[in-house]
């Protein structure tokens, strides 16, 4: 009887855990192909990745060496690629925007945007604004934590 019931048991765990194997090995290979995707952009550019992060749909990169940092967001189909050269930037800022609720009885309000906004040295040069997250693209999965991150990195480089 014990047999049947640890033969029962190991087959129930096997079905449970075997779909978060493979959705882990399948996520794994995806970040690993988005990295070499952004190696190969740093590679384009004579730089190399130092320091990387992926979150969902976004990669950064940054060569410490050179100052360049490199962005990836994928949105549907497309895939946008930036590469940005930071001794042109005197600093790097996070901007969240809000917007509010339909109720007009309470003072909510909904995430809307989470950008990284890198202000130019040049007073006459735009100021360049990175994505991090929108509202239309998801719902909220580390990007607020990971554009945190990501000024304290980009402000120590500059």
């Amino acid at each position: 009887m014990d047999l049947e019931n640890f033969i029962t048991v190991g087959i129930i765990l096997f079905i449970c855990i075997t779909p978060f194997v493979i959705m882990s090995r399948k996520n794994a290979k995806k970040e690993k192909e988005i990295l070499q995707l952004l190696e190969n952009k740093a590679l384009e550019h004579k730089g190399a990745i130092n320091i990387h992060e992926h979150c969902n749909n976004i990669t950064i990169g940054l060569d410490t060496n050179k100052q360049f940092l490199f962005f990836l967001k994928s949105k549907k189909e497309q895939t946008l690629e930036q590469f940005i050269d930071l001794s042109l930037f005197k600093k790097c800022e996070m901007v969240s925007t809000n917007k509010p609720l339909l109720n007009p009885k309470k003072d909510n309000v909904v995430l809307e945007k989470i950008e990284l906004v890198l202000t130019p040295i040049q007073k006459n040069e735009t100021i360049l604004k990175l994505e991090m997250y929108h509202e239309e693209d998801a719902e909220l999965r580390g990007e607020y934590q990971l554009a945190k991150k990501w000024v304290k990195e980009i402000n120590h480089l500059l």
